[in-house]
């Protein structure tokens, strides 16, 4: 089976840490024009922050499908 191959595991940590913090960058980004740069916004000012959500979505929804799964405790199952 593919999925539980060493090498593929590595790569799922691999991507998973470049997706988060090409996300946190997105936030940065988003937040900075809330903050500093929203007022003097125009048309393409406009189109640049609704793609920019929509690439948070994009890899918010990315990093959380392929986030590392932690192991369950025996002891604290139910």
């Amino acid at each position: 089976m593919i999925s539980s191959s060493p090498n593929f595991l590595n790569m799922k940590k691999i991507l998973f840490y470049i997706s988060l913090i090409i996300t946190i960058y997105i936030v940065y980004i988003i937040s900075n024009i809330f903050i500093y740069h929203f007022d003097k916004l125009n048309n393409f000012g406009l189109g640049f922050l609704i793609g920019e959500l929509v690439l948070l979505v994009i890899f918010s929804f990315l990093t959380y499908k392929i986030r590392p799964e932690k192991k369950k405790n025996q002891y604290f199952q139910s």
